[in-house]
């Protein structure tokens, strides 16, 4: 699939996946950083995971779910999305890097 519907503040949004660069846990809500705009609704980190398609996104951290698509560079414990630094969580970082290392 090539977007989702989300719904937020009485509006539903048509997001194209490839929009997408990272999504970030508050509490009970999700905030989707798009290309252009951020989106809150309220869904779980583990629901938006279900959605969105497994080979594009991967989970860093108990509050970030990264689009590959979108990695700019990955350095020490942190990946670097549109020049924001998000933290790769220590119970997160074996998988990733191991995933990393074998799409080199």
């Amino acid at each position: 699939k090539t977007f989702i519907f989300i719904k937020s503040n009485k509006k539903t949004y048509k997001v194209n996946i490839c929009d997408i660069c990272y999504v970030e846990g508050l509490g009970d809500y999700i905030q989707l950083h798009l290309n252009s705009q951020k989106i809150v609704t309220n869904l779980s980190m583990k629901r938006i995971l279900e959605i969105l398609p497994e080979e594009k996104f991967y989970r860093i951290h108990k509050s970030f779910i990264i689009s590959l698509e979108k990695i700019e560079l990955v350095e020490g414990n942190m990946v670097v999305i549109n020049n924001k630094r998000l933290p790769i969580g220590n119970s997160y970082r074996q998988d990733f890097m191991e995933f990393i290392n074998n799409n080199m």
